[in-house]
């Protein structure tokens, strides 16, 4: 928020800052000192030096501590900070200090409420504003803010539309229906109001940043990096509350582009604004681990503090989600009982719904990207189909070998403690499907607890054993004649197919772009193996995964080199390798799922 810019200068009071200073050690008028740090603390807003607007504010309510207008400036300037509680204390002494409090002290108070999630008492004050003066552009637009995090999404465009008709030559009502349309992921519109709001004042700041969000959404990273750039071109000067989410944005585009250096030093830079901001510290892990820097920052004493203070923050922020999730597995696990045996079944059945629902809403998400499918599947050239096939053939076959050496520990997963058996998450709506799960198990054993990991990774885990519901299923068939599980088998199985490329992208994009050296693709593709150990599979079935990690690096590395011969562009050589790795890594998966999904579907039918 720039609301310093709200407040006009008093007459004969000097311009400048120096001026003000110089004229404060001369004078002795109580009136004129009032008049002078007022204008003192106006001018360092503007600079963006908040704290010492502050410090001049306060001295001023010593002077005349019932200055409504005074202590309105200071709520200002604490709000610019982040520090919202203390900016509300302020507008309310301002409030109540004031004989008639101005549709502006409403609406900045409207301002602090909203950016304190109290979103009831925030449109009551953005109410009170405009009924003081109706068409009060900034009180409609933050009313509009306010609606739309409320997820009254129609009555929020139509306050910032008026906002817009009333104010047209205003940046802020044309960012803030762009906000609005942000939020609600109306990326295109967004970007066209942002750029307008631009065209009216180009050195607006915090919308440049939410110009970087609405392009990174859009997949314009490279745009969207000198938006980022923009937007915190005077971020050493003016540190206001949204530069950490804005070095965060940034090093998380950088992240996916592989540049990790760049990265972390932009994560680091968020923590410094925000040391306890989830995300930046979150983002930074990633980026160590991936970067193959992790030990280093881990081993040096300089670096090693920092570290732990990234990990409590991230342990504090999961603290009562890790809570539940050990929890649930306690109860799962040792709970005995009719209401145990319950939840065992109810929980597997809800958690089959959220991957579905998930596969869904991924689909829908990326609906205008799906010429991605056909590049993958139709454009790629059959070897890799060859490609694909051998590298099955090579992971499955190191597996078979690796399970006869494997001491019994190695065959461990988390999930055991739940289900009884190492995780397979992907597979489970199949489960839920089909009337004979454990004759499957017992068809696709030793490898379908390693194909369910392989052929498609979710962050979260669960092995859901639904032999009771195929069961039912297949009891219902029985009576209408008409063979249901077949059809969502196949539902199902289609789903998974359109939704591969993009999954595959997406940890081509973590895992290979950017390794372009044999100790890179080692790292990396430990690292995909091993992450894999989170969704419950067995702790062999990770080490084994870095087989076919290593051999997607390896084209991608190819492709890479190749085409960096040939263009010398590091940007197109990246977008090459990542493109055929994902085609490789999309196949790969695909192979996987037709095969696992042809054996429920030969049971149902069966």
């Amino acid at each position: 928020m720039n609301a310093s810019s709200n407040f006009a200068a008093d007459d004969g009071v000097p311009f400048s800052l120096e001026q003000c200073r110089q004229r404060l050690k001369r004078t002795s008028s109580s009136q004129e000192r009032l008049k002078l740090l007022c204008r003192e603390g106006l001018l360092l807003m503007q600079a963006g030096h908040y704290e010492q607007a502050i410090a001049s504010y306060e001295q001023a309510l010593q002077l005349q501590p019932d200055d409504a207008e005074t202590h309105h400036y200071r709520a200002v300037a604490l709000e610019n900070l982040g520090r919202y509680r203390q900016a509300l204390a302020a507008y309310d002494q301002a409030i109540g200090v004031s004989v008639n409090p101005s549709a502006q002290l409403w609406s900045d108070r409207g301002n602090a409420l909203r950016n304190l999630s109290r979103h009831v008492k925030a449109l009551e004050s953005y109410e009170k504003a405009l009924t003081l003066q109706p068409d009060h552009p900034k009180a409609l637009s933050g009313r509009g803010l306010t609606l739309m995090m409320m997820g009254r999404t129609k009555q929020a465009l139509a306050s910032c539309n008026l906002a817009v008709e009333l104010e047209p030559k205003s940046e802020e009502t044309w960012s803030s229906r762009g906000a609005v349309l942000l939020m609600a992921h109306r990326d295109q519109q967004a970007l066209a109001d942002f750029d307008k709001a631009l065209e009216l004042q180009p050195g607006f700041n915090r919308v440049w940043f939410n110009r970087g969000v609405a392009l990174l959404r859009l997949g314009k990273e490279t745009e969207a990096i000198a938006s980022f750039e923009q937007a915190l071109s005077e971020a050493p000067i003016r540190r206001e509350v949204w530069h950490s989410s804005a070095w965060v944005s940034w090093g998380y585009v950088l992240l996916k582009l592989g540049q990790f250096e760049r990265a972390i030093a932009n994560f680091e830079k968020a923590l410094e604004l925000q040391p306890r901001s989830y995300p930046a510290a979150l983002y930074k892990l990633i980026g160590l681990v991936l970067s193959g820097q992790f030990f280093a920052y881990a081993t040096r004493p300089a670096s090693r503090g920092k570290l732990l203070h990234d990990f409590g923050t991230v342990i504090h922020f999961l603290k009562y989600r890790l809570l539940f999730f050990v929890g649930l597995i306690l109860l799962l696990s040792q709970s005995q009982g009719d209401w145990a045996d319950t939840v065992r079944q109810v929980v597997p059945t809800l958690f089959s719904g959220v991957i579905i629902a998930l596969l869904i809403a991924d689909l829908w998400k990326n609906k205008s990207k799906l010429e991605l499918v056909w590049k993958a599947y139709f454009q790629s050239g059959i070897l890799t189909y060859f490609r694909a096939a051998a590298i099955i053939v090579i992971t499955l076959g190191t597996y078979s070998i690796a399970d006869y050496f494997a001491p019994p520990f190695m065959r461990w997963g988390w999930a055991n403690l739940v289900f009884g058996q190492p995780g397979n998450i992907i597979f489970q709506p199949f489960n839920l499907f089909s009337s004979a799960v454990t004759e499957i198990s017992d068809l696709t054993a030793p490898i379908s607890n390693l194909v369910g990991a392989i052929a498609l990774q979710f962050a979260s885990a669960l092995t859901l054993n639904l032999q009771s519901l195929g069961t039912q299923i297949t009891e219902n068939q029985a009576t209408t004649g008409f063979n249901y599980s077949s059809l969502f088998i196949i539902g199902f199985w289609l789903l998974l197919l359109l939704g591969i490329p993009f999954w595959a992208k997406l940890e081509e994009l973590i895992f290979r772009q950017g390794a372009n050296t044999w100790k890179q693709i080692l790292i990396r593709s430990t690292q995909f193996g091993l992450v894999h150990l989170l969704a419950g599979i067995p702790i062999l079935g990770g080490f084994v995964l870095i087989v076919p990690g290593f051999l997607f690096a390896c084209r991608y590395k190819y492709v890479h080199d190749r085409q960096l011969r040939k263009t010398a562009d590091p940007l197109q050589a990246r977008e090459a390798g990542v493109m055929a790795s994902t085609a490789d890594h999309a196949v790969y998966n695909a192979i996987l799922v037709s095969f696992v999904a042809s054996l429920f579907l030969q049971q149902s039918l069966g």
